[in-house]
Protein backbone atom coordinates (compact mmCIF):
# COMPACT_ATOMS: atom_id res chain seq x y z
CA UNK A 1 0.00 0.00 0.00
CA UNK A 2 3.05 2.24 0.63
CA UNK A 3 4.42 1.36 -2.69
CA UNK A 4 1.10 2.19 -4.37
CA UNK A 5 0.76 5.39 -2.44
CA UNK A 6 3.68 6.71 -3.70
CA UNK A 7 3.45 5.71 -6.90
CA UNK A 8 -0.01 7.82 -7.28
CA UNK A 9 0.69 10.45 -4.68
CA UNK A 10 4.47 11.38 -6.70
CA UNK A 11 2.34 11.21 -10.19
CA UNK A 12 -0.56 13.22 -9.24
CA UNK A 13 1.16 16.37 -7.30
CA UNK A 14 3.84 16.58 -9.78
CA UNK A 15 1.00 16.57 -12.72
CA UNK A 16 -1.18 19.16 -10.69
CA UNK A 17 1.76 21.46 -9.63
CA UNK A 18 3.33 22.05 -13.72
CA UNK A 19 -0.30 22.54 -14.45
CA UNK A 20 -0.75 25.12 -11.91
CA UNK A 21 2.37 26.76 -12.67
CA UNK A 22 1.73 26.72 -16.09
CA UNK A 23 5.11 24.72 -16.64
CA UNK A 24 4.62 22.84 -20.61
CA UNK A 25 4.66 20.11 -21.32
CA UNK A 26 2.93 19.12 -17.87
CA UNK A 27 3.07 15.28 -18.27
CA UNK A 28 6.59 15.29 -18.51
CA UNK A 29 7.22 15.74 -14.60
CA UNK A 30 4.54 13.22 -13.78
CA UNK A 31 5.93 10.27 -16.25
CA UNK A 32 9.71 11.06 -14.99
CA UNK A 33 8.50 10.67 -11.33
CA UNK A 34 6.18 7.14 -12.25
CA UNK A 35 9.38 6.29 -14.26
CA UNK A 36 11.58 6.33 -11.36
CA UNK A 37 9.55 5.38 -8.79
CA UNK A 38 8.91 2.07 -10.56
CA UNK A 39 12.41 1.66 -11.29
CA UNK A 40 14.62 2.86 -8.10
CA UNK A 41 14.73 -0.06 -5.68
CA UNK A 42 14.05 2.56 -3.12
CA UNK A 43 14.43 5.91 -1.51
CA UNK A 44 16.97 7.31 -3.27
CA UNK A 45 20.13 8.65 -1.44
CA UNK A 46 20.56 12.73 -1.90
CA UNK A 47 24.19 11.75 -3.52
CA UNK A 48 22.07 9.84 -6.54
CA UNK A 49 19.36 12.06 -6.99
CA UNK A 50 22.27 14.74 -7.41
CA UNK A 51 23.84 12.10 -10.19
CA UNK A 52 20.61 12.09 -11.56
CA UNK A 53 19.46 15.75 -12.05
CA UNK A 54 23.46 16.28 -13.62
CA UNK A 55 22.99 13.05 -16.22
CA UNK A 56 19.60 14.90 -17.31
CA UNK A 57 21.26 18.71 -17.62
CA UNK A 58 24.53 17.37 -18.97
CA UNK A 59 21.92 15.04 -21.99
CA UNK A 60 19.73 18.46 -22.54
CA UNK A 61 22.80 20.42 -22.55
CA UNK A 62 24.52 17.65 -25.45
CA UNK A 63 21.25 17.91 -27.68
CA UNK A 64 20.42 21.68 -27.02
CA UNK A 65 23.93 22.56 -28.47
CA UNK A 66 24.20 20.05 -31.39
CA UNK A 67 20.30 21.54 -32.40
CA UNK A 68 21.52 25.06 -32.09
CA UNK A 69 24.99 24.65 -33.84
CA UNK A 70 23.64 22.63 -36.86
CA UNK A 71 20.20 24.09 -36.88
CA UNK A 72 20.77 25.58 -40.38
CA UNK A 73 22.42 22.21 -41.90
CA UNK A 74 19.28 19.90 -40.70
CA UNK A 75 20.75 16.54 -42.75
CA UNK A 76 24.31 17.23 -40.53
CA UNK A 77 22.63 17.19 -37.18
CA UNK A 78 20.81 14.21 -38.07
CA UNK A 79 23.79 12.29 -38.83
CA UNK A 80 25.26 13.64 -35.55
CA UNK A 81 22.34 12.65 -33.72
CA UNK A 82 22.25 8.74 -35.20
CA UNK A 83 25.60 8.94 -34.24
CA UNK A 84 24.81 9.84 -30.51
CA UNK A 85 21.76 7.14 -30.13
CA UNK A 86 23.65 4.82 -31.51
CA UNK A 87 26.21 5.90 -28.76
CA UNK A 88 23.85 5.43 -26.07
CA UNK A 89 21.61 2.41 -27.23
CA UNK A 90 25.34 0.32 -27.37
CA UNK A 91 25.70 2.07 -23.70
CA UNK A 92 22.82 0.99 -22.46
CA UNK A 93 23.43 -2.48 -23.98
CA UNK A 94 26.77 -3.10 -22.76
CA UNK A 95 27.23 -0.55 -19.62
CA UNK A 96 25.31 -2.50 -17.01
CA UNK A 97 23.30 -1.72 -14.79
CA UNK A 98 24.85 1.58 -13.29
CA UNK A 99 24.79 2.76 -17.07
CA UNK A 100 20.68 2.60 -17.41
CA UNK A 101 19.53 5.60 -16.64
CA UNK A 102 22.23 7.79 -18.11
CA UNK A 103 22.22 6.04 -21.07
CA UNK A 104 17.92 6.42 -21.69
CA UNK A 105 18.07 10.42 -20.57
CA UNK A 106 20.39 10.85 -23.17
CA UNK A 107 18.06 9.09 -25.18
CA UNK A 108 14.92 10.69 -24.88
CA UNK A 109 17.15 14.35 -24.60
CA UNK A 110 18.74 13.60 -27.98
CA UNK A 111 15.36 12.33 -29.77
CA UNK A 112 13.34 15.12 -28.70
CA UNK A 113 15.10 18.47 -28.46
CA UNK A 114 16.71 18.58 -32.02
CA UNK A 115 13.28 17.83 -33.18
CA UNK A 116 11.62 21.07 -31.22
CA UNK A 117 14.73 22.63 -32.13
CA UNK A 118 14.04 22.19 -36.35
CA UNK A 119 10.11 22.92 -35.98
CA UNK A 120 10.20 25.58 -33.47
CA UNK A 121 13.45 27.39 -33.21
CA UNK A 122 12.06 29.84 -30.93
CA UNK A 123 11.55 27.36 -28.57
CA UNK A 124 14.90 25.51 -28.90
CA UNK A 125 15.91 26.52 -25.14
CA UNK A 126 12.44 25.63 -24.08
CA UNK A 127 12.86 21.58 -23.79
CA UNK A 128 15.95 21.52 -22.24
CA UNK A 129 15.28 23.70 -19.66
CA UNK A 130 11.75 21.96 -18.79
CA UNK A 131 13.80 18.22 -18.95
CA UNK A 132 16.03 19.52 -16.21
CA UNK A 133 13.06 21.16 -14.25
CA UNK A 134 10.73 18.56 -14.67
CA UNK A 135 13.70 16.17 -13.35
CA UNK A 136 14.39 18.42 -10.26
CA UNK A 137 10.58 18.31 -9.25
CA UNK A 138 10.45 14.72 -9.54
CA UNK A 139 13.49 13.97 -7.07
CA UNK A 140 11.79 16.39 -4.96
CA UNK A 141 8.27 14.76 -5.10
CA UNK A 142 10.00 11.18 -4.73
CA UNK A 143 11.58 12.14 -1.63
CA UNK A 144 8.31 13.96 -0.04
CA UNK A 145 6.21 10.67 -0.64
CA UNK A 146 9.17 8.49 0.79
CA UNK A 147 8.98 10.62 3.69
CA UNK A 148 5.42 10.32 4.21
CA UNK A 149 4.99 6.40 3.13
CA UNK A 150 8.67 5.23 3.87
CA UNK A 151 8.03 1.53 3.95
CA UNK A 152 9.18 -0.48 1.20
CA UNK A 153 8.57 -4.01 -0.37
CA UNK A 154 10.62 -6.98 0.52
CA UNK A 155 13.23 -7.47 -2.24
CA UNK A 156 12.61 -9.90 -4.29
CA UNK A 157 15.63 -12.03 -6.25
CA UNK A 158 15.83 -10.23 -9.60
CA UNK A 159 16.67 -12.84 -12.42
CA UNK A 160 19.97 -12.48 -14.14
CA UNK A 161 19.85 -10.11 -17.37
CA UNK A 162 19.58 -12.20 -20.59
CA UNK A 163 22.48 -11.84 -22.22
CA UNK A 164 22.95 -10.01 -25.88
CA UNK A 165 24.67 -11.95 -28.17
CA UNK A 166 24.81 -8.95 -30.76
CA UNK A 167 24.93 -5.43 -28.88
CA UNK A 168 26.32 -3.84 -32.29
CA UNK A 169 23.55 -4.96 -34.28
CA UNK A 170 20.48 -4.43 -31.75
CA UNK A 171 22.04 -0.47 -31.10
CA UNK A 172 22.11 0.00 -35.00
CA UNK A 173 18.47 -1.56 -35.21
CA UNK A 174 17.33 0.50 -32.29
CA UNK A 175 18.77 3.46 -33.84
CA UNK A 176 17.30 2.34 -37.06
CA UNK A 177 14.12 2.37 -35.30
CA UNK A 178 13.84 5.58 -33.58
CA UNK A 179 15.32 7.74 -36.40
CA UNK A 180 13.54 7.57 -38.97
CA UNK A 181 10.18 8.17 -36.21
CA UNK A 182 11.69 11.35 -35.63
CA UNK A 183 11.93 12.13 -39.37
CA UNK A 184 8.12 11.51 -40.18
CA UNK A 185 6.52 13.17 -37.11
CA UNK A 186 9.00 16.24 -38.06
CA UNK A 187 8.06 16.77 -41.25
CA UNK A 188 4.66 15.85 -40.78
CA UNK A 189 3.14 15.98 -37.56
CA UNK A 190 5.26 18.13 -35.39
CA UNK A 191 3.24 19.16 -32.66
CA UNK A 192 2.51 15.68 -31.19
CA UNK A 193 6.21 14.33 -32.17
CA UNK A 194 7.58 15.68 -28.44
CA UNK A 195 4.68 12.80 -26.44
CA UNK A 196 5.16 10.51 -28.83
CA UNK A 197 8.95 9.88 -29.29
CA UNK A 198 9.70 10.20 -25.57
CA UNK A 199 6.76 7.32 -25.69
CA UNK A 200 8.65 5.13 -28.16
CA UNK A 201 12.30 6.02 -26.67
CA UNK A 202 11.24 4.68 -23.25
CA UNK A 203 9.77 1.87 -25.28
CA UNK A 204 12.52 0.59 -27.07
CA UNK A 205 15.17 1.76 -24.41
CA UNK A 206 13.48 -1.08 -22.06
CA UNK A 207 12.54 -3.58 -24.77
CA UNK A 208 13.32 -7.27 -23.45
CA UNK A 209 14.98 -8.88 -27.00
CA UNK A 210 13.73 -12.60 -25.36
CA UNK A 211 10.44 -11.53 -24.97
CA UNK A 212 7.97 -13.89 -26.52
CA UNK A 213 5.20 -12.84 -29.14
CA UNK A 214 2.51 -12.66 -27.02
CA UNK A 215 4.38 -10.26 -24.58
CA UNK A 216 5.49 -8.24 -27.36
CA UNK A 217 2.20 -8.26 -28.39
CA UNK A 218 0.93 -6.86 -24.87
CA UNK A 219 3.39 -4.21 -24.98
CA UNK A 220 1.70 -2.83 -27.89
CA UNK A 221 -1.43 -3.56 -26.41
CA UNK A 222 -0.51 -1.60 -23.07
CA UNK A 223 0.73 1.53 -25.27
CA UNK A 224 -2.92 1.53 -26.68
CA UNK A 225 -5.06 1.20 -23.86
CA UNK A 226 -3.26 3.82 -21.93
CA UNK A 227 -4.19 6.16 -24.89
CA UNK A 228 -7.62 5.24 -24.64
CA UNK A 229 -7.65 5.71 -20.35
CA UNK A 230 -6.08 8.87 -21.22
CA UNK A 231 -8.56 10.04 -23.31
CA UNK A 232 -11.34 8.87 -21.05
CA UNK A 233 -9.24 10.43 -18.27
CA UNK A 234 -9.91 13.67 -20.31
CA UNK A 235 -13.65 13.64 -20.95
CA UNK A 236 -14.25 13.16 -17.30
CA UNK A 237 -11.91 16.46 -16.67
CA UNK A 238 -14.27 18.03 -18.77
CA UNK A 239 -17.69 17.51 -16.72
CA UNK A 240 -15.55 19.54 -13.98
CA UNK A 241 -12.14 21.19 -14.95
CA UNK A 242 -10.89 22.47 -11.83
CA UNK A 243 -7.07 21.06 -10.55
CA UNK A 244 -9.08 19.03 -7.92
CA UNK A 245 -10.30 17.12 -10.55
CA UNK A 246 -7.26 16.81 -12.22
CA UNK A 247 -5.69 15.73 -9.43
CA UNK A 248 -7.94 13.13 -8.21
CA UNK A 249 -8.53 11.25 -11.59
CA UNK A 250 -4.77 11.10 -11.99
CA UNK A 251 -4.51 9.64 -8.36
CA UNK A 252 -7.45 7.12 -9.22
CA UNK A 253 -5.96 5.67 -12.37
CA UNK A 254 -2.24 5.73 -11.14
CA UNK A 255 -2.97 4.48 -7.99
CA UNK A 256 -4.81 0.95 -9.31
CA UNK A 257 -0.95 1.18 -11.51
CA UNK A 258 0.82 1.26 -8.70
CA UNK A 259 -1.11 -1.30 -7.03
CA UNK A 260 0.47 -3.46 -9.60
CA UNK A 261 3.66 -2.35 -9.78
CA UNK A 262 4.00 -2.60 -6.18
CA UNK A 263 3.78 -6.66 -6.86
CA UNK A 264 7.08 -6.44 -9.04
CA UNK A 265 7.71 -8.99 -11.43
CA UNK A 266 8.28 -8.52 -15.33
CA UNK A 267 4.43 -6.26 -16.22
CA UNK A 268 6.71 -3.17 -14.63
CA UNK A 269 7.57 -2.05 -17.51
CA UNK A 270 4.43 -2.54 -19.38
CA UNK A 271 2.61 -0.96 -17.04
CA UNK A 272 5.01 2.18 -17.01
CA UNK A 273 4.47 2.06 -20.84
CA UNK A 274 0.91 2.08 -20.44
CA UNK A 275 1.20 5.05 -17.73
CA UNK A 276 3.57 6.82 -19.78
CA UNK A 277 0.90 6.84 -23.00
CA UNK A 278 -1.92 7.37 -20.81
CA UNK A 279 -0.45 10.76 -19.55
CA UNK A 280 0.87 11.98 -23.03
CA UNK A 281 -2.61 11.62 -24.55
CA UNK A 282 -4.02 13.57 -21.39
CA UNK A 283 -1.48 16.18 -20.61
CA UNK A 284 -1.65 17.33 -24.47
CA UNK A 285 -5.66 17.21 -24.32
CA UNK A 286 -5.51 19.03 -21.15
CA UNK A 287 -3.27 21.35 -22.43
CA UNK A 288 -4.55 22.03 -26.17
CA UNK A 289 -8.31 22.31 -25.03
CA UNK A 290 -11.41 19.45 -26.29
CA UNK A 291 -10.98 20.21 -29.88
CA UNK A 292 -12.64 18.21 -32.41
CA UNK A 293 -13.09 14.90 -31.67
CA UNK A 294 -11.16 13.51 -34.59
CA UNK A 295 -7.86 15.36 -33.05
CA UNK A 296 -8.11 12.66 -30.13
CA UNK A 297 -8.52 9.43 -32.27
CA UNK A 298 -5.80 10.39 -34.11
CA UNK A 299 -3.79 11.10 -31.43
CA UNK A 300 -3.89 7.97 -29.68
CA UNK A 301 -3.52 6.62 -33.78
CA UNK A 302 0.31 8.13 -33.75
CA UNK A 303 0.85 6.25 -29.79
CA UNK A 304 -0.74 3.29 -31.52
CA UNK A 305 1.00 3.11 -34.61
CA UNK A 306 4.92 4.29 -33.12
CA UNK A 307 4.44 2.31 -30.86
CA UNK A 308 3.35 -1.17 -32.77
CA UNK A 309 5.89 0.01 -35.56
CA UNK A 310 8.80 0.11 -32.34
CA UNK A 311 7.85 -2.99 -30.79
CA UNK A 312 7.28 -4.78 -33.41
CA UNK A 313 10.11 -4.07 -35.67
CA UNK A 314 12.26 -4.93 -32.42
CA UNK A 315 10.88 -8.19 -31.78
CA UNK A 316 10.90 -9.30 -35.57
CA UNK A 317 14.15 -8.18 -36.10
CA UNK A 318 15.72 -9.51 -33.06
CA UNK A 319 14.18 -13.34 -33.74
CA UNK A 320 16.18 -12.75 -37.38
CA UNK A 321 19.36 -11.96 -35.81
CA UNK A 322 19.39 -14.24 -32.89
CA UNK A 323 19.51 -17.70 -34.32
CA UNK A 324 22.54 -16.30 -36.84
CA UNK A 325 24.43 -14.92 -33.50
CA UNK A 326 23.94 -18.24 -32.04
CA UNK A 327 25.11 -20.03 -35.24
CA UNK A 328 28.40 -18.02 -35.24
CA UNK A 329 29.13 -18.38 -31.90
CA UNK A 330 28.64 -22.52 -32.42
CA UNK A 331 30.89 -22.12 -35.39
CA UNK A 332 33.27 -20.29 -33.48
CA UNK A 333 33.50 -23.06 -30.72
CA UNK A 334 33.56 -25.36 -33.25
CA UNK A 335 36.51 -23.81 -34.67
CA UNK A 336 38.57 -23.83 -31.44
Amino acid sequence: MHAALRFAVGVSMSFVVCEAMAWQPAYLTAILTGALLANLPGRPPLKLGVVIVAAMTLSAALAWLLSTLLLDMPWVLFGAITLFLFIGFLALLTGGPAATLPATLLLVCLSTIPVVALAYPSQAAALPQALVRGMVLAMLSIWLVYAIWPRGMAPKPAAPPARNPAPVATALLATGIVVPIMLVFLLFVPAHALAVLINTVLMVANFDLHLSQSYAIRKIGANAVGGVIGLIAFWTLLIHPTLLTLGLITFIVTFLIGLRVAEGGPSVPTLVFGMTAMLCIFGTLVTSGPGEPGIWVTRILYFSLAGAFAVGAMYLVWHWLEPRAARRAATGAKTL
